[in-house]
């Protein structure tokens, strides 16, 4: 399963992702051999839908991948300034 969870991330497909996300054999904070977590991947790709559905996951963990980089930095990065202003909110709470 987890495997799917990265494919649909790669391709951007939101109901996949909800769906995937009920599982419990899903680890929504697993990371890639890079240290990347499915809501870095999301921001990095700019699927703003599953950022926003990930960032609503009390599950989430926001941390640092291999290379120190946040999920702030890569949408900044790649220019996703809706992504950034999201992840803004959801770290002071609003």
């Amino acid at each position: 399963m987890q495997i799917q969870l990265w494919n649909a991330l790669e391709d951007g497909k939101v109901e996949e992702i909800r769906t995937l996300l009920q599982s419990k054999q899903i680890n929504i904070n697993q990371q890639n051999h890079l240290g990347e977590t499915p809501l870095y991947f999301a921001c990095q790709k700019g699927h703003i839908d599953i950022v926003k559905i990930l960032l609503n996951d009390k599950r989430v963990s926001i941390r640092k991948t291999n290379k120190g980089k946040t999920v702030f930095d890569i949408a900044k990065t790649n220019n996703h300034s809706e992504i950034m202003k999201l992840i803004k909110e959801a770290d002071t709470g609003k």
